[in-house]
């Protein structure tokens, strides 16, 4: 099983592709999928309650809109799926063994969240989980190969994944305003590796106040007042 996990995930991959173009071809778009369909139609850096990013993805896979069924309005649902279930498969082996990270693949194939919800549904979810695997792996990929006793390796994973189960590194663009916030503590025990990270934070945040207050954005002044709002 070991020497023929790749080829299991491939299979993995193409099956549920291919399921998940068909039910998104069949299906008639959501509350919320046409709601995120007006942000490819009205392109901006912000919309009233979420980032542009959905509306970016939606007019890159559907040729600015000029496909219109829902399947090109889904494409990239599809797509980034199959994209996220290679990266978790990339996760679980470099943590263990190829064979660990066929299981992962296949546990996230198995998520109604994971499979439905953001692999065929349009939402921000959709960018949102691409971006945030791409981060773990990018962590995990930095992390040392050896060097690292037992007991230390628990520790970083224990404290590694919780931190960055919201976050992702285009944050800005691709997550809801609200998420979660990074803690850098957590990350990752190494001073000079959380020293870079804090530094990335900060240049992210920076471009977030710069894109937010200068364009004159809706969603965070909706939000502020929301936040204050009497109950």
């Amino acid at each position: 099983m070991p020497e023929n996990s790749k080829k299991y995930l491939i299979w993995l991959i193409i099956i549920s592709t291919a399921v998940r173009a068909f039910i998104a071809g069949f299906i008639e778009l959501g509350n919320d999928e046409v709601y995120y369909w007006t942000y490819a139609l009205y392109p901006g850096w912000s919309h009233f309650d979420h980032p542009p990013m959905v509306g970016f993805v939606i007019q890159l896979f559907s040729l600015d809109l000029l496909l219109k069924d829902e399947f090109f309005i889904r494409l990239g649902s599809i797509i980034f799926g199959a994209v996220n279930t290679w990266l978790i498969y990339l996760i679980g082996a470099k943590i263990k063994d190829n064979l660990t990270g066929f299981y992962a693949a296949l546990l996230y194939t198995t998520s109604i969240y994971c499979f439905i919800i953001a692999g065929i549904f349009i939402l921000p979810d959709t960018p949102q989980v691409l971006f945030w695997l791409i981060s773990l792996y990018l962590i995990v990929y930095a992390l040392p190969d050896t060097g690292i006793s037992p007991k230390s390796r628990q520790k970083i994973r224990a404290n590694c994944f919780p931190a960055w189960s919201q976050p992702n590194i285009s944050t800005e663009i691709s997550s809801p305003y609200l998420a979660r916030l990074i803690q850098p503590n957590r990350i990752c025990p190494m001073p000079r590796i959380r020293t870079i990270i804090i530094k990335k934070m900060a240049a992210l945040a920076q471009l977030g106040i710069k894109m937010n207050f200068f364009n004159d954005n809706e969603s965070l002044r909706s939000a502020a007042a929301m936040s204050i709002r009497p109950m």
